[in-house]
């Protein structure tokens, strides 16, 4: 005798919303906060909690607000600031991802030594600017002097593209 069709546990399945009860998947909670990354603006910058995609490892990155203020313009923050003083403390190498179309910082896990940052997009630096202007976590003229500095190497890389 053969069906094709029957399933002895259908009745399972489809009354409970599948084999997991009520949650939709037991691994998606897990996934989620493994592959995810959680920022925090703070008046040094915005601070980056996740986990290495490779092996797990808990990762924070501090991004000052100075190379906030670079990706807003689409500026690489150690070219932006190069030889100057006063934007970025700590200057991190930054690289442009053509696929997720974001700036990452060159970090590495201090376990397993993969790059592991977060992408930040220029609309993304926007907004956590606007979080830093609304608490007053630096001036508008600090923000001005940056914001000129990142447009003049925009308008350089122009001038040679040209």
């Amino acid at each position: 005798m053969s069906n094709d069709n029957y399933d002895g546990f259908a009745d399972i399945i489809n009354g409970n919303s599948g084999i997991f009860g009520t949650d939709v998947s037991s691994m998606e909670n897990g996934l989620t906060a493994f592959d995810s990354a959680k920022t925090i603006p703070k008046p040094q910058g915005v601070f980056v909690e996740m986990h290495c995609r490779q092996c797990g490892n808990p990762v924070r990155i501090t991004v000052e607000w100075g190379e906030i203020v670079a990706i807003r313009y689409n500026v690489a923050p150690q070219l932006a600031y190069r030889g100057t003083r006063g934007f970025v403390n700590d200057v991190t190498d930054w690289g442009f991802s053509a696929e997720q179309q974001a700036w990452i910082p060159k970090n590495t896990c201090q376990r397993c030594t993969s790059i592991c940052a977060p992408g930040f997009k220029p609309e993304e630096a926007e907004q956590h600017l606007a979080v830093g202007r609304r608490n007053r976590w630096f001036s508008p003229q600090w923000e001005q002097q940056a914001a000129t500095r990142c447009s003049q190497m925009v308008q350089q890389a122009q001038s040679v593209s040209r």
